[in-house]
């Protein structure tokens, strides 16, 4: 039976010349390598310090020097008259808010592993010498107050270094980012929303002006000109707006399109004319009742659309080229008598496409769907 090659081991061979307890020992003795920090060859599993070959415990040392890092945040400090000088920021494993930032800011800068890392340590951004030990930091940062992080002030784009980081509100983190607009007004410098804030305007309507090439002052504190907005309309020059078109009404306009007060709006939206009044609940020529309407109302009221209404599809080859309806026509129940029932099939056309639509120059002719169908 092959036995394990240690002298003075008797155990049953298991893998190359060992026996199973040495072999795993073996395992656990990795060739010599490049050290991360360049500075000689270290044993893999081992310990980063020169000098050290005892094995990993954590961010590349071992548990001694990992203590001292952990401890004054150098791992080559030795402890003085065997007293720990702990700085008593991450006692019984709770660190402070303080300590937490520092963690934070050591690893987006340093941590390749980080998730930040490509926004911090990969554009350059580094932290001071200075600040590699807590108690550094704490001293020129002081307290870290309540609803506050590091922000790298008045330098973006620097490092992390005493005069340049200041415990910010997260209103001064989002004023103070690589996107946000800068702007210097007689040689003060300030983020376009601070100026907006100061003006009492919108920063999108200062925005809309640096865009457009305003110098940063006009921009921020010129007074914008109001002017007076009209609104096209059919009606002649000088009609008041504002009361119902019917004569003897004083209503409040309801509908600007027709000019006419909800009651008269009603009656003509029923009757084809606002001065028809409903009897009996029922409409007086009944041709537009709730359920149904006729073939002639639904031509009369495309006709008056197309001629009165600026919202309509068509209106610009008709109403908007001047064409109208004669004051005849604006009845429905005239409309009707001159032009008599409507075929089906036929849709009202224009003798003279000059002329308005008036009796003499209307007429029923066959749509262009009932050609094709026959």
């Amino acid at each position: 039976m092959r036995l394990c090659e240690v002298q003075g081991c008797e155990q049953k061979h298991y893998c190359r010349g060992f026996c199973k307890t040495h072999y795993s020992r073996t395992l656990k003795r990795k060739p010599r390598v490049a050290s991360k920090s360049g500075n000689g060859p270290r044993v893999r599993g081992t310990c980063s310090i020169d000098g050290c070959e005892k094995p990993h415990y954590g961010r590349g040392m071992c548990k001694m020097h990992w203590a001292r890092w952990d401890t004054h945040g150098d791992p080559q400090t030795v402890q003085h008259g065997g007293t720990p000088s702990r700085h008593g920021h991450t006692a019984n494993g709770i660190t402070s808010p303080e300590y937490h930032s520092w963690n934070a800011m050591m690893g987006r800068c340093n941590n390749p592993s980080s998730k930040h890392y490509k926004y911090y340590g990969g554009r350059g951004i580094k932290v001071c010498e200075r600040w590699y030990v807590f108690e550094n930091f704490l001293a020129d940062m002081g307290p870290r107050p309540i609803g506050h992080t590091l922000d790298r002030y008045p330098n973006k784009n620097g490092n992390y270094e005493p005069g340049n980081v200041r415990w910010a509100t997260p209103l001064q983190q989002a004023r103070n980012t690589r996107r946000t607009v800068m702007l210097t007004i007689d040689g003060v410098t300030r983020s376009m929303s601070e100026w907006a804030e100061i003006a009492g305007r919108r920063a999108d309507t200062v925005y809309g002006r640096i865009q457009s090439g305003w110098d940063a002052k006009s921009a921020v504190f010129k007074e914008e000109r109001i002017q007076e907005r009209t609104r096209a309309t059919p009606f002649p020059p000088g009609t008041d707006l504002s009361k119902c078109s019917v004569s003897s009404c004083d209503a409040r306009v309801h509908n600007q399109t027709k000019l006419l007060c909800k009651k008269h709006y009603d009656r003509w939206w029923r009757n084809g004319d606002p001065s028809i009044i409903k009897k009996t609940g029922k409409v007086t020529h009944g041709h537009n009742s709730i359920k149904h309407r006729s073939r002639e109302y639904q031509a009369w009221a495309t006709m008056v659309q197309l001629c009165t209404n600026p919202n309509a599809k068509r209106y610009h080859v008709y109403g908007g080229a001047g064409v109208r309806i004669c004051e005849e026509w604006r009845s429905f129940e005239n409309f009707l008598r001159d032009m008599g029932a409507r075929p089906e099939g036929f849709t009202l056309q224009r003798k003279d496409r000059n002329r308005d639509f008036e009796p003499g120059n209307c007429f029923w002719a066959v749509s262009l769907v009932a050609k094709k169908a026959a």
